[in-house]
């Protein structure tokens, strides 16, 4: 769905295969996937973990978890 309509995003919490992170960011878009953490079912540090496990570059992490929700939020 993301793929197909323009205001859906992505969050990385809850999914189970890290390698999809990287999928969806390269499918949907660098700039409409976002770093959550599935609080209170997972420690912050399991989901940030995940996240880095995903391929993704320095400067690719940095926009999941930072620019995005930033530039989403309008701060």
């Amino acid at each position: 769905m993301a793929k197909r309509y323009s205001n859906l995003y992505l969050k990385t919490s809850g999914m189970p295969m890290y390698t999809k992170i990287k999928e969806g960011y390269e499918d949907v878009g660098h700039d409409r996937v976002m770093f959550g953490t599935d609080a209170p079912f997972h420690h912050p540090s399991v989901e940030i973990q995940r996240s880095r496990a995903s391929s993704l570059r320095e400067a690719q992490l940095e926009y999941l978890f930072y620019n995005n929700i930033v530039k989403l939020l309008e701060i």
